[in-house]
């Protein structure tokens, strides 16, 4: 395995903003099976808004009407909300009652058996959906 030259590491470390253990740069390194080449690929990462967070002004506004129903629609879809609201609204733990009463109703309808049958039942119906992806 070729060795990747420090200058190329130094400016990875860099970027990241911290140290990474040789034992740990094992893991992000890669080898080209034609050439041999070793390179090395950036650690995962993830950056997110926090101050406030995107979804703050939509909660300010809809908070309330969300979790009197406890739910949002997302792409015509009816959803929980998202663990951000569930983190802002004030009396989070009766709404998490809520769903874990409501869950246990539905207890019957989860069984490893019962999901078995949904899968096959979605499996059959995403085969017999054709979609035309080419517009005219």
């Amino acid at each position: 395995m070729k060795k990747v030259k420090s200058h190329d590491k130094k400016r990875t470390v860099q970027y990241l903003g911290n140290e990474i253990s040789p034992e740990e740069w094992q893991a992000y390194s890669r080898v080209n099976p034609d050439t041999g080449e070793a390179h090395y690929v950036l650690p995962e990462y993830t950056d997110m808004s926090r101050r406030p967070g995107i979804g703050q002004g939509w909660y300010e506004k809809y908070g309330d009407e969300t979790y009197r129903d406890d739910y949002i629609i997302e792409r015509g879809m009816k959803m929980q909300p998202p663990k951000y609201y569930d983190e802002q609204y004030p009396d989070i733990k009766t709404i998490k009652d809520k769903r874990i009463r409501r869950a246990k109703m539905r207890a019957e309808h989860n069984t490893p058996e019962r999901l078995a049958v949904k899968e096959r039942v979605k499996r059959a119906q995403m085969r017999n959906h054709k979609r035309n992806l080419i517009e005219d």
